[in-house]
C-alpha cells in the first residue's frame, strides 16, 4: 500500500492497526514513481496533491498497462458529487472514498473493502 500526503502519525496507525506494509510519497510524481517500482495492492491518496492530483496518478497508472491494477482509496474534503465516474480511467478500478476529516476505522474499512473487491 502506498500513502501520500499523510502525517507520520497516520502512517504509524496504518502499520500498527493493520500490519500493512506502507510506503510514503510526498507528491503525486513521487507516488507514481514508487508505484511503478513497487506495485502496491492498494493506494491511499489525497485528491489534492502537488504536481499531480489523485485522479492524474490513477490515469497514469492505467496508461502504464500494469499487470494488476491497484485499488484506490481517495481521501478528500471535496464532495463525492464531483467524482468523475464517467471518465475512462475510473472504469475497471476499485475505488473507495473517505471524506475528510475521517477516523482511522473508516479508512481501514475502506482499504479492506477495495482490496477484497480487487481480489
Amino acid at each position: 500500500m502506498t500513502t501520500w500526503q499523510l502525517p507520520a502519525r497516520l502512517e504509524q496507525c496504518l502499520i500498527f492497526e493493520s500490519n500493512y506494509e506502507v510506503a510514503v510519497a510526498h507528491d503525486g510524481l513521487e507516488a507514481l514513481e514508487q508505484c511503478l517500482d513497487w506495485k502496491p495492492h492498494c493506494i491511499v491518496t489525497d485528491l489534492i496533491m502537488p504536481w499531480m492530483n489523485g485522479y492524474q496518478v490513477m490515469r497514469c497508472l492505467n496508461a502504464a498497462s500494469l499487470h494488476a491494477r491497484p485499488a484506490f482509496v481517495i481521501m478528500s474534503a471535496l464532495t463525492q458529487l464531483e467524482v468523475p465516474w464517467n471518465r475512462s480511467y475510473m472504469r475497471g478500478n476499485q475505488v473507495a472514498y473517505v471524506d475528510k476529516p475521517f477516523n482511522i476505522d473508516h479508512l481501514l474499512s475502506a482499504i479492506e473493502q477495495v482490496c477484497l473487491n480487487r481480489a
